[in-house]
């Protein structure tokens, strides 16, 4: 015999105590968390995009290809970032252009979080120019 015996044989869980066999009641379903960034995903155009700040950004970089002020705008574009033959990681922009011959890789950033810095060090010292950052005007 253990050191409580035959007791364990006479437990009963807390979901039917009382002998009802009914659970216990739960707490109502709360509602989605909040985003953690506080951004607020969006659809526009049938494309899907992280946040309003970013959507805004392609409708206006989309007005500045048809004026003819830029060339091959894309958006999502992934960079792998290599190191001595060993992929470190992958940064994909939001948006690509050229503006005359020189490519723009850009972000639309609220926020520059801890990951983002690294990554654009790392792309800067990898690729010779910066990421250019898109904020609220």
């Amino acid at each position: 015999m253990g050191r409580f015996g035959d007791a364990w044989r006479s437990y009963v869980p807390p979901t039917t105590r009382g002998g009802t066999g009914e659970t216990p009641p739960t707490a109502p379903p709360r509602g989605p968390r909040p985003r953690k960034y506080r951004n607020e995903p969006i659809v526009q155009d049938g494309l899907a995009f992280d946040s309003t700040l970013e959507a805004d950004t392609w409708r206006d970089l989309q007005l500045r290809q048809a004026a003819g002020e830029i060339r091959d705008l894309g958006r999502q574009r992934s960079f792998p970032l290599v190191v001595n033959g060993d992929e470190i990681c992958v940064y994909r922009a939001d948006f690509v252009w050229y503006d005359g011959d020189r490519l723009v890789v850009a972000d639309a950033k609220g926020l520059a979080t801890r990951e983002f810095k690294f990554k654009a060090k790392l792309f800067r010292a990898l690729m010779g120019f910066e990421i250019t950052i898109l904020k609220k005007r």
